[in-house]
């Protein structure tokens, strides 16, 4: 893994100044009995709060379980995809530099999403963090929209 690309548009890149922030504090996270959003029965979900629960969690509905997760890609058409609203306004790719959140000591990880898999998801952990460091952005790419 060398880059990891994030898709952005235009209206949550300006409301969040050109940062990117994670939507909550936790980087822990326990499901309760009864979430119905939770697949029970698998093997992805841990019984108590854990790192691996708040990746979930995040995977799901990032707006529901607020996390220090944020969503990266290691594919650069499923960031535009996501830059782009799928094609109908524009947006943006940051392209962010593995070897320096190494540097940084940021953890990131890749492991199987409980939904939309196909995305190629890989999750920086801000802890300790309030954005992603500009020095770990190599590039913010402007990408237009080609449809509606």
């Amino acid at each position: 893994m060398g880059v990891l690309y994030r898709g952005v548009d235009c209206q949550t890149d300006e409301k969040f100044g050109g940062k990117i922030q994670a939507k909550g504090l936790s980087e822990e996270l326990t499901f309760m009995a009864g979430d119905s959003m939770v697949m029970v029965g698998n093997e992805l979900n841990t019984i108590d709060a854990s790192h691996r629960n708040a990746m979930h969690g995040h995977n799901i509905c990032s707006d529901s379980y607020g996390t220090t997760f944020v969503s990266f890609t290691t594919d650069l058409k499923t960031a535009e995809r996501f830059a782009t609203g799928d094609g109908c306004s524009d947006g943006y790719v940051y392209v962010v530099d593995v070897s320096i959140l190494d540097k940084l000591g940021m953890g990131y990880s890749a492991q199987a999403a409980q939904v939309n898999d196909h995305e190629f998801e890989v999750l920086v952990n801000l802890a300790g963090f309030e954005q992603l460091p500009e020095a770990a952005i190599i590039e913010k790419k402007a990408v237009k929209g080609r449809f509606c």
